[in-house]
């Protein structure tokens, strides 16, 4: 495996907190604390800046037709006019995650306050809340026939059926923190990023773990993803690495380390995102820098 740099971003100010690629490949989101970039992946070209007093954007989803872009304050924007669609105020604690879900009708979020609710994408109005807890929800993730919703929270993967309103796997026995969940494409695999440096994958059919592993010289891991055609697992981690791993059997593949920026105290790695057609991936972290490459 090798990969060649294509594109660095340089754009913000801050942290990179989030990545996502819209659904056609030729757009990329990137958030720093109240601010969202939409630029081009191949040039760096920005296009758009969303965002604003109220934004939270330490996560960011697309809506499946790539018209929309969500963030963790529960706003919904039309990103070719800039046009906040709606910000819907109904928290009291700190959302972390938001996730659309495939067929566009639905928004699920989870933050500090434990709870899990769904909305209607279109409007933010209240449709159900599937899960209430006292620990924090990091992370949550729709499998790809929107049937099921995966999220990680203290030691503990669980997925929810959302038609039936109940927990159809839950494994509590993972030795750190939950900082990332992802399915594999086909929908029959979930990925855990454990905080420690860890992932662990998870069979949906037997509902058994299928593996744990862990890379010596990775420290500390902030985040997963999973690539469009099922191969390769991208994790992320602290000293600016990101590891890819081979899906089927967890075996450490490459690892690749971006160069701290000079004015950079420390380089932690917070997102990694694979474009639609798995030919490139994109990382961004502590740094305000964007890498983007290809990977062949």
């Amino acid at each position: 495996m090798k990969v060649q740099q294509v594109t660095t971003y340089r754009g913000h100010q801050l942290p990179v907190d989030d990545l996502v690629w819209s659904p056609d490949g030729t757009l990329l989101a990137s958030s720093s604390d109240t601010s969202i970039h939409i630029w081009r992946p191949r040039t760096g070209e920005l296009l758009h800046v969303l965002g604003g007093r109220e934004t939270n954007a330490q996560a960011l989803c697309w809506s499946p037709d790539g018209t929309l872009l969500a963030a963790a304050s529960l706003e919904v924007w039309e990103v070719a006019t800039e046009r906040r669609v709606f910000l819907c105020q109904e928290h009291d604690q700190q959302l972390l995650s938001i996730a659309w879900s495939p067929d566009g009708s639905l928004l699920a979020e989870g933050g500090y306050d434990g709870v899990v609710t769904l909305r209607e994408a279109l409007t933010g109005t209240y449709v159900s809340t599937c899960v209430e807890r006292e620990e924090p929800i990091w992370t949550l993730a729709w499998s790809p026939n929107g049937h099921l919703l995966a999220y990680g929270s203290y030691q503990e993967v669980q997925v929810w059926s959302v038609q039936e309103q109940t927990a159809i796997f839950t494994n509590a026995d993972v030795e750190g923190d939950i900082r990332k969940v992802a399915w594999s494409p086909d929908g029959r695999y979930v990925v855990a990023g454990i905080d420690y440096g860890a992932i662990q994958v998870f069979d949906m059919q037997t509902q058994r773990l299928i593996y744990r592993r862990q890379e010596l010289a990775a420290r500390n891991l902030r985040t997963v993803a999973w690539s469009p055609d099922g191969r390769w697992i991208a994790s992320g981690h602290d000293f600016g690495q990101v590891v890819l791993w081979e899906a089927q059997t967890g075996r450490h593949s490459f690892t690749y380390e971006a160069q701290r920026e000079e004015n950079s105290v420390s380089h932690i790695i917070f997102a990694v995102a694979w474009s639609p057609d798995g030919r490139m991936l994109a990382s961004g972290g502590s740094d305000r820098v964007v890498h983007v490459w290809e990977v062949v």
